[in-house]
């Protein structure tokens, strides 16, 4: 269901004629939905997903023995390992147990504004928009709450720079927070960063962040895992082996430090070279094949740990233009003119 300029989904109202208006959207999952096992990464972080995913399909099962279950969840760690993927997984995993969730996110970038008051009004209008439609649509189970970057609305408000608009935002998110916990219904939040160190104590304590997840960079076996899958989709999809079919050990070991998309990205490099190569080869032919050959695309041996190799010297290259770069320490932000 989504809520646009005119309201609710006519098909979606059960029997209110006065719902408000709402920008927010709700994603509902799919015919052909993901689920945790399109989730790449460390094989911790999903054990911890799958037991967070149990908590939310039948929570019945850990209130009757006394257990809580988790309403406020931070996702933290390097980027580029699934962060944001994980909610629709999520989402998905619930669709597959037979429960259908609806995804509303949200972001300074779409919601955010300028003017006194409008970012405090715009979160309450967020979770307004999510209990209304667990009100409304019979088809919506639970909603799960996402908020991406969510340095941008948790900044510590020790920071000196700190502009009283942004103060104000972050209490109205708190308290929206605590109400999620209060009510008792089937409200998830989900707050991603990459900075944890930047987020204030007190939105990130006990009763507001209930659970803590950490992606971190994929371990060895991770990255065989992702190196491997990733092959495996190309040469299927090329209908012949145009990468070696097993993953070579040296880029197994020398990719240590590479995220889950660095991983994909080493191999989609690799024959997107390949691929240029051969188109280079038929030029200097001055062939007149409109297609390309299979015979043409050859991967050159060490390739793929040139690419590695490539993507490392690039990370290292963005750490040294950080250097200075500290994200406890206060620095001058552009803030909201009164």
């Amino acid at each position: 269901m989504k809520y646009n300029n005119d309201g609710f989904d006519k098909e979606d109202i059960l029997s209110d004629s006065k719902v408000k208006k709402s920008p927010y959207e709700i994603r509902e999952p799919g015919k052909e939905y993901k689920t945790l096992d399109d989730l790449e990464g460390n094989l911790d972080t999903k054990e911890q997903l799958e037991e967070l995913v149990s908590r939310i399909s039948f929570p019945d099962l850990y209130t009757l023995h006394g257990v809580s279950i988790e309403r406020g969840i931070l996702l933290e760690g390097e980027p580029g390992n699934g962060k944001t993927f994980c909610i629709e997984c999520i989402q998905g995993e619930l669709a597959k147990n037979g429960q259908n969730f609806g995804v509303m996110e949200y972001s300074l970038g779409s919601y955010g504004s300028i003017y006194i008051n409008k970012n405090s009004v715009a979160i309450n209008d967020f979770f307004k928009a999510g209990q209304e439609c667990l009100k409304t649509n019979s088809k919506i189970r639970g909603i799960l709450y996402f908020f991406d970057e969510a340095n941008s609305l948790m900044t510590s408000r020790s920071n000196s720079h700190q502009h009283k608009e942004d103060k104000k935002m972050l209490e109205t998110l708190m308290m929206n927070m605590q109400q999620v916990h209060n009510r008792q219904t089937p409200e998830y939040m989900f707050f991603a960063t990459n900075f944890k160190v930047e987020l204030d104590e007190a939105s990130i304590r006990e009763g507001r962040i209930d659970k803590k997840i950490t992606f971190d960079n994929p371990n060895a076996d991770s990255r065989k895992s992702l190196f491997q899958k990733e092959i495996n989709r190309i040469n299927n999809k090329s209908g012949y082996a145009v990468l070696p079919k097993k993953v070579p050990d040296e880029i197994i070991d020398y990719s240590e430090g590479l995220s889950c998309i660095d991983c994909i990205q080493v191999i989609d490099k690799t024959v997107r070279s390949a691929i240029h190569e051969g188109v280079k080869e038929i030029k200097s032919n001055k062939s007149k094949e409109i297609l390309i050959p299979h015979n043409i695309i050859k991967i050159k041996k060490g390739s793929m740990l040139e690419k590695v190799k490539e993507i490392k010297k690039d990370k290292n290259k963005k750490e040294r233009t950080n250097i200075g770069f500290n994200p406890t320490k206060n620095y001058e932000a552009k803030s909201y003119t009164e």
